[in-house]
């Protein structure tokens, strides 16, 4: 049965202090990165687009062209472009001149002594703080900069800025996400300019009596409202004054704060600045509760007076004086003082309080199924008999239906009534979507807290005591405020994940007078993360209805069915979607039969270095075989499924890896015919690859491979080193690098930039007799040997990016 973990029970989300809350999430790539916020506003600003397959790509890094467009973009000069050019020599023809004729003209990029602008080269982190610096008004020769010489000054500048918070600067170049984030950071800082002295000016702004208000660069993309009083109105999506599509403003509601609207759209908040509103939060303690006089209320260390204040039970208007004391029990609360108030104190005035309290706690077990009006027991508002989507928000670790995972902890926030239990048909519901779980051990109790691993973790109310005791170890899921909520026992129960080895099979039933019984239990084989072969039953259960008919009841319901009874006898078919080579989840009970089982992860295409692509201690991979393999196995990138949990990896499935086939790039520098153990004839190859000489390396094949001028390969080996299968590569036309940084790993051709990977690539030099004399790394190359030829592979857009195959020097 489906375990709801509370009905009408404690905590709430408490908002942060942050400036800004996005409202939803526009790019599948970008949800679960730490750029999210940055990019969300740059998206909503206009600053910042994505591609057509609704992706971010944040890991890709930015040329100077492209970040010259987006200084452009940001300093509000892009209706400035048309007409413009630029002087460099190397720009004419390119998509970019205007932007960065612009963006020079402006004095925020400049080129190289040469007077090229090098537009496609990385731009570096030093050259996009530089470029943002600028974009406020600083200029290099002013008295802040002028004593330091550059990259320093600006970065020294940049970081006391706060422009570099929270950016994952590098010396290979910069990313789109950390391009993002670091513009995003300037927002907010203050535009100044530079006097004749050399000195720094602030620039200020004035709104009505007030003459001091900073002018920041989020003005110059969007239009400003310095004093803006956030009501319910601009919180409710059916009111015509609705202004939260963007940003999530209920967290600034009865709040006087500096916001910032859509140049295309003035109903329209992008961005939240400065809040000028005071306000105190804490948790509403029960025995400080008087119904009998509600003129005042005790929250955390205060009284205050709330006579007149407007009230907001999760995000709807409610009356503090419907409340009765379990109402508020545990829940959070945040007062907003009056604006004549000046600080927080006893019998300061609340111009409106917000409470925020949590309905229901449910671990989902279903997934939620296209157009249905609940999501395991949580009830969802209903309009003309579909889903009101425009009063359902969905925030946390997932913003919409579909993306809601089995196992996620959801938090339900409905309005207040009185009389009828709204969480049962809600007019507009929050949903709070919580992942976080940690693996460890119960070490000791705090009072009402518990110690897992020695670090001290309050407990949701909605979790039984009586579940854990010192020493129960195994998975602690968490709330939405970082409560533990759930436990699962590692052998209890505890869910794993495998490889779908075979079709599953059916099962068999029978019908008697007494009732249904299983014959055989449908089962399934699978590879396991302990690297067996098993297979399992399904711990089934059928049932006979009053007519006659046989159903599937419990866990199963709706993945398998039965057919009619033929003679007593009926099968039990598995009909949800094909898992054949595919992930699952599954759990076991103590007979060692499945309780539960599911598709598991979500698709994954991205190379082992991104910035998402981090594993878990304990995580288990699986090739396209069902073989369990190393990380070292992987490679530089990886396609296929992926289980996350806390932001890292905790189950893969790499289809593009072949635990008995995998691919390398070789250079064949002999092939002799031998005999192997059983005496049948083969060919010996001595190869160079990955930067070593092999010579243990077979085939039973001569016609994978010739002993002709083909000597540069791609070979298909297995663990053994049998060669399975070859095809030959060639090499490109000879080049010259402009440019190699072997510390980055980088070299420029042609004016592109092209990344060597060392895991990979093999750099071969020839002696005097043509033959090899030396396999090394890309800091042996030497000044004079920047002619060579090379392989590549693309990018997903065709555009070549690593040199992983062979550098050969002439």
């Amino acid at each position: 049965m489906k375990k709801v973990l509370s009905l009408v029970l404690v905590l709430s989300m408490i908002l942060s202090s942050m400036s800004f809350a996005f409202a939803g999430t526009s790019f599948e790539d970008v949800a679960d990165t730490d750029y999210a916020e940055a990019i969300e506003t740059l998206v909503a600003l206009g600053v910042v687009t994505g591609y057509e397959d609704g992706t971010y790509r944040p890991e890709r890094t930015v040329t100077r062209a492209e970040m010259a467009k987006l200084m452009v973009e940001l300093l509000g000069y892009g209706d400035l472009v048309a007409g413009s050019k630029s002087n460099f020599a190397d720009t004419q023809g390119h998509w970019g001149d205007s932007w960065i004729g612009l963006a020079a003209g402006r004095g925020i990029a400049i080129g190289d002594p040469s007077g090229n602008f090098r537009p496609d080269d990385t731009v570096t982190y030093d050259e996009v703080l530089t470029m943002l610096v600028r974009g406020l008004g600083y200029t290099d020769d002013c008295n802040e900069l002028k004593g330091m010489t550059w990259p320093t000054n600006f970065k020294v500048k940049a970081a006391e800025l706060n422009i570099t918070k929270n950016v994952s600067i590098n010396s290979t170049g910069a990313d789109r996400g950390g391009v993002a984030q670091a513009m995003f950071n300037a927002l907010d800082q203050q535009l100044v300019k530079v006097n004749s002295d050399g000195d720094i000016v602030k620039e200020f702004t004035t709104k009505g009596t007030r003459t001091d208000i900073p002018v920041n660069l989020i003005s110059r993309i969007a239009i400003p409202n310095y004093a803006f009083e956030v009501g319910f109105e601009h919180i409710n999506p059916e009111d015509k004054n609705y202004a939260g599509d963007k940003v999530d403003l209920s967290g600034y509601l009865f709040q006087t704060v500096e916001a910032y609207f859509n140049k295309n759209n003035d109903d329209e908040v992008v961005y939240v600045g400065d809040v000028e509103s005071l306000t105190y939060k804490d948790t509403f303690e029960d025995e400080t509760f008087d119904d009998g006089d509600l003129e005042t209320l005790e929250v955390g260390d205060y009284v205050f007076d709330v006579s007149s204040a407007l009230v907001s039970y999760n995000n709807a208007e409610a009356k503090i004086g419907d409340f009765e004391p379990g109402d508020l029990e545990d829940a959070k609360i945040t007062v907003v003082l009056a604006a004549d108030e000046t600080r927080i104190k006893d019998d300061a005035e609340a111009a409106g309080i917000i409470v925020e309290k949590a309905s229901a706690y449910v671990q989902i077990e279903e997934e939620y199924e296209d157009d249905a009006t609940e999501i395991d027991e949580i009830y969802l508002p209903v309009k003309d008999k579909k889903v009101d989507s425009k009063n359902l928000i969905i925030k946390g670790d997932a913003t919409e239906l579909s993306e809601i995972e089995v196992d996620d902890i959801v938090a339900a926030y409905a309005p207040f009534d009185n009389e009828d239990p709204t969480i049962e048909d809600p007019d507009k519901l929050t949903l709070v979507v919580s992942r976080d779980t940690l693996d460890g051990k119960v070490t000791g109790t705090d009072g009402s807290d518990y110690l897992i691993d020695r670090v001290k973790y309050e407990v949701n109310d909605a979790l039984n005591m009586d579940d854990l005791d010192i020493g129960d170890e195994g998975t602690f899921f968490l709330d939405d405020d970082g409560r533990i909520i759930e436990f699962v026992g590692e052998s209890d129960g505890s869910k794993t994940y495998a490889m779908v080895y075979d079709d599953i099979i059916p099962g068999e039933y029978r019908v008697t007078s007494r009732g249904v019984q299983i014959t055989t239990a449908p089962r399934v084989k699978l590879s396991t993360a302990a690297d067996e072969r098993i297979t399992y039953d399904f711990d089934i259960e059928l049932e006979k209805n009053d007519d006659g008919t046989v159903e599937v009841v419990d866990e199963f319901e709706g993945l398998f069915d039965v057919t009619v009874p033929v003679d007593g006898e009926g099968k039990i078919n598995y009909n949800g979607a094909d898992v054949y080579e595919e992930l699952v989840s599954y759990t076991l009970n103590k007979d060692a039969e499945i309780t539960k089982f599911a598709a598991a992860g979500r698709p994954i295409d991205m190379k082992t270095n991104h910035a998402s692509f981090e594993l878990a201690s304990n995580v288990v991979i699986f090739d396209a075989k069902g073989n369990v393999i190393d990380e070292d196995d992987l490679g530089s990138s990886v396609e296929g499924m992926a289980v996350y949990r806390n932001g890292k990896i905790v189950a893969l499935l790499a289809t593009n890896i072949d635990e008995d086939v995998i691919q390398y790039f070789a250079y064949i520098t002999d092939i002799d015919k031998d005999s192997d153990d059983d005496g049948d004839e083969i060919q010996r190859l001595t190869a160079y690859i990955k930067g070593s000489k092999n010579e243990k390396l077979y085939t039973n094949d001569e016609d994978i491979v010739n002993s002709g001028t083909d000597k540069l390969y791609v070979l298909d080996l297995n663990d053994n080193g049998e060669v399975k299968d070859a095809s030959t590569v060639s090499l490109s036309a000879t080049v010259t690098a402009s440019a190699i940084d072997a510390k980055a790993g980088r070299l420029v051709i042609g004016g592109s930039t092209y990344y060597f990977d060392e895991g990979a690539a093999t750099i071969i030099r020839f002696d005097e007799d043509g033959d090899v004399e030396i396999v090394n790394k890309l800091s042996a190359i030497e000044e004079e040997e920047t002619e060579f030829k090379y392989v590549v592979n693309e990018d997903e857009d065709g555009d070549p990016t690593n040199i992983i195959g062979y550098i050969v020097i002439q």
